[in-house]
């Protein structure tokens, strides 16, 4: 029988292992017993990060041999291409409707496809802001009543805020920045002034439902210049890395396609999700979904690895550090496996 060729897979779930907020003071019982996962990190190798960042699509494209620059990544117009359309070389920015919450002191940005918008109400919004926008020379497409994408005239100096990071938290210190900055943050006032008093917004406050009070601006940028093939397959639910594969020529797929394929070459798997679990700080949906992933996902795979004695799989959950693993692992009997707590508060 011929040797099993050799295969690489990546898993970036940033995340997957926290941190919430105040785990560090959670005590041993209350962290449940992931037997696999803590098996499979604990024999594995520990590497340090060459390069760390905490902004989770600068560590994804550096995946694609993407650097970051001190504009934005053209998460716009990677988004409009996994949506079906063809950016071309314009530049794109999303111009999303969101719902904002004045605080006493801040803006929150509550809502963005919680809005739950249908296509008559979003359709109204954007012509109420289209003379708006046309006087710019801002073309404006809606892909769907939640997304929303401006052509722009012109290449921009803008660094933004993407709406996952922004959702729950105030907008003050998470508005565009750079030497067109003044004119956005125009722009955003105006359409809050706009649809203030907009009948679409005024039949949802008496239906009791969220309002659309303004957009939100980020991902701005054209598409880059090919970068070198680097993954074989790609598994994403995500617009961003769909986009990135699709604009890079590779083959791309679901997550919930993982299973029917043979992992052979470079695959890579990003799971997006995890973040805004994260960010609801809900230990009990954490640790199913923790439990769910190992039985749907992590067992799945790791008889996969069993199978298959040449491949090697590197977890990155958006830490300083990567674990890498390869079957020959398992023979680091004497590792002592590690609670999921310790796992989960030594990140860095």
């Amino acid at each position: 029988m011929a040797n099993a060729a050799a295969s690489n897979l990546v898993i970036f779930a940033p995340g997957l292992l926290g941190p919430y907020t105040g785990q560090e003071d959670w005590q041993a019982s209350d962290w449940p017993e992931l037997s696999l996962l803590q098996k499979l990190l604990t024999r594995a190798d520990r590497v340090k990060k060459v390069s760390s960042s905490q902004n989770d699509y600068e560590m994804l494209f550096s995946y694609f041999n993407i650097a970051a620059t001190e504009n934005d990544f053209p998460l716009a117009a990677l988004s409009l291409l996994a949506e079906g359309h063809v950016p071309g070389n314009d530049c794109w920015m999303r111009l999303d409707p969101v719902c904002l919450h004045a605080d006493r002191t801040e803006a929150i940005l509550i809502a963005h496809e919680e809005l739950l918008l249908v296509d008559d109400e979003a359709d109204a919004l954007q012509e109420s802001i289209r003379p708006l926008l046309e006087e710019w020379s801002v073309q404006l497409i809606k892909t769907n009543s939640h997304h929303w994408y401006a052509r722009l005239p012109e290449n921009i100096s803008l660094s933004t805020t993407p709406i996952i990071e922004a959702k729950g938290l105030g907008i003050s210190r998470l508005m565009p920045l750079g030497k067109d900055q003044i004119k956005w943050h125009g722009l955003m006032n105006e359409v809050q002034m706009l649809w203030h008093t907009h009948p679409v917004n005024l039949e949802r406050q008496e239906s009791g439902d969220l309002q659309a009070s303004s957009v939100w601006m980020w991902g701005c940028g054209n598409l880059a210049e090919l970068s070198e093939p680097t993954f074989t397959m790609v598994y994403c639910d995500d617009l961003v890395t769909t986009g990135l594969a699709k604009h890079n020529n590779m083959s791309f797929s679901g997550l919930d396609d993982i299973f029917n394929n043979n992992f052979k070459g470079n695959n890579f798997v990003c799971d997006l999700s995890w973040r805004e679990l994260q960010r609801k700080n809900d230990p009990q949906n954490w640790f199913q979904a923790l439990d769910k992933w190992q039985a749907e996902f992590l067992q799945p795979l790791f008889k996969s690895v069993l199978k298959n004695k040449k491949q090697k799989v590197l977890f990155d959950f958006g830490g300083d550090i990567v674990y890498q693993f390869e079957a020959r692992h398992l023979r680091r009997w004497w590792r002592r496996t590690r609670s999921l707590q310790s796992l989960a508060n030594h990140q860095e």
